[in-house]
């Protein structure tokens, strides 16, 4: 297995950080350059694959134009229920068209949406307008809270 680029400051290990992408299924915060020189943050379903951070998005919408300009982001994915617990990191976008049909498969099963559902379909229906947004990790790092959250302190 290749090593992520994690900070010594990470409170989890490398196979405490993938157990946790592998089951985690809150949507990803997603930050890009913004138009107007703000950081934007997105809400992305993801999955973890190849020791990177995968996200479907549409061809024309607002998220895939700006990193097509720009492929820095930073990223975040945590809980949102106590004990707080999660990943942050910064990492390079590129836009793969040969895998969205993959990808979108593997997040419309990860988050538990019927293939036969409206949804799905009209995502399905799309596909060929899909990027596949790999996300290669260039440092990532865990905060948990569940010590500091069950004694007080």
């Amino acid at each position: 297995m290749t090593q992520l680029p994690i900070a010594k400051s990470s409170q989890w290990t490398q196979a405490q950080i993938t157990a946790f992408l592998e089951k985690t299924t809150v949507p990803m915060r997603l930050a890009c350059h913004g138009n107007a020189g703000f950081p934007l943050a997105c809400s992305l379903w993801f999955c973890f694959q190849e020791n990177s951070l995968w996200c479907a998005s549409h061809e024309n919408s607002h998220i895939v134009k700006l990193l097509q300009k720009n492929n820095k982001v930073g990223f975040e994915i945590g809980v949102n229920q106590p004990p707080y617990q999660g990943v942050r990191g910064q990492g390079e976008v590129t836009l793969v068209r040969e895998r969205a049909a993959d990808i979108l498969a593997a997040m419309l099963q990860r988050y538990e949406i019927d293939q036969d559902s409206t949804l799905a379909k009209w995502l399905l229906s799309r596909v060929k307008e899909e990027y596949a947004l790999r996300i290669d990790i260039k440092r990532i790092t865990a905060w948990d809270y569940t010590q500091r959250m069950q004694t007080g302190k």
